[in-house]
């Protein structure tokens, strides 16, 4: 029997990610501040070693004491302080010589000191007691302001979820749930520094703005984070992205614009020159050709417009008796377009007359 467990152990071991593996992916999480999915993931890193037991490695590594290390620091930082008090004692009861876990605790007391006031002269931590004794103290010691931010880190979890699932739309409005909330709430935070939450949501919102290419909310979103946290390179990135969009929404506006400027002015020289003013003919179509002058060479919507207005000027010139004008103009229109008829035309009534 113990063989054919001990199968079924390294068949399992085979299938399964090994506890390491799950460790690392908490550790990825922890990084990315989605602290709830941290401690998801060292807790079943847990369950692996319970339900698969330790290697020599995971023992060489000391991969268990490291695991409940690793969930006390994720609680820190939810400000859930007795549940890290009781994973870094838990730490130590592996690993007595563990310096993080004992450096932590004694981090917990003005952590305590400054959010956990409950009116009393002193508060006794669970490193000074009995985890017992601890857990006797009750919800007392959890305040408000803990429950909040909890809350609020949870909220900015599921808009990571959301947006990671595809569905930004919902993300959008989850990051904006939180955003609000943190205003609703911010009385009962006092005391607690938010400002990286806030930055992260708006850093995060902008992100989904982006998938969206609503460039002036992503850029605002941006900005508001760096107001918060000049040094958030994510916000920073996606201000850039912002910036370069809405770039390219005036590149495209303006291109329209010029094309819509320049087609009115052929159409005005079509009128003069039909009415007999070659000279005024010739001035709307260089007008024209102004407005296209700052497109790209490449762009085929303006090379199609550029050579209309260059064949028609030349036709004006020959009205005018200007040879040379005429050709140049003509051989101008062949340079983008050889075949243009028009164009080859009026070259050809220049080269005649000049």
């Amino acid at each position: 029997d113990g063989d054919a467990a001990g199968s079924r152990t390294d068949e399992l071991r085979k299938v399964l990610k090994s506890a390491l593996d799950v460790k690392e992916l908490g550790n990825e999480a922890f990084g990315k501040a989605e602290f709830y999915r941290a401690l998801d993931f060292y807790s079943q890193a847990l369950t692996r070693l319970d339900t698969l037991g330790e290697t020599e490695e995971d023992r060489r590594l000391g991969l268990r004491g490291t695991l409940h290390y690793n969930r006390a620091r994720s609680y820190y930082r939810i400000e859930d302080f007795w549940s890290c008090a009781q994973e870094a004692r838990r730490c130590l009861e592996i690993d007595p010589e563990h310096k993080k876990a004992r450096v932590l605790l004694e981090e917990l007391a003005p952590n305590v000191a400054s959010t956990l006031a409950t009116g009393r002269t002193s508060v006794a931590l669970p490193g000074d007691v009995e985890l017992e004794e601890a857990a006797a103290l009750g919800e007392s010691l959890r305040p408000t302001a803990n429950r909040q931010v909890r809350e609020l880190l949870q909220l900015k979890d599921e808009g990571n979820a959301a947006f990671q699932m595809g569905s930004v739309q919902e993300a959008v409005a989850i990051y904006s749930r939180a955003i609000d909330r943190l205003d609703e709430v911010k009385q009962e935070l006092a005391g607690l520094d938010s400002s990286s939450l806030r930055a992260t949501l708006f850093a995060n919102r902008s992100q989904a703005w982006l998938h969206f290419k609503r460039w002036d909310e992503a850029l605002a979103d941006a900005a508001a984070a760096l107001a918060i946290q000049p040094d958030n390179a994510k916000a920073q990135h996606r201000l850039t992205l912002a910036k370069k969009g809405l770039e390219s929404v005036q590149e495209q506006r303006d291109h329209g614009e010029a094309l819509k400027k320049a087609l009115t002015f052929k159409s005005a020289g079509n009128k003069r020159l039909s009415e007999g003013d070659a000279k005024a003919a010739t001035e709307e179509y260089s007008s024209g050709l102004e407005w296209l002058e700052d497109l790209p060479p490449g762009d085929s919507a303006a090379r199609e417009v550029r050579v209309a207005l260059l064949a028609n000027r030349a036709q004006a010139q020959l009205r005018r008796k200007l040879w040379r004008e005429a050709l140049s103009d003509a051989d101008s229109a062949l340079l983008d377009d050889p075949s243009h008829p028009k164009a080859k035309f009026r070259r050809g009534e220049a080269l005649l007359l000049v």
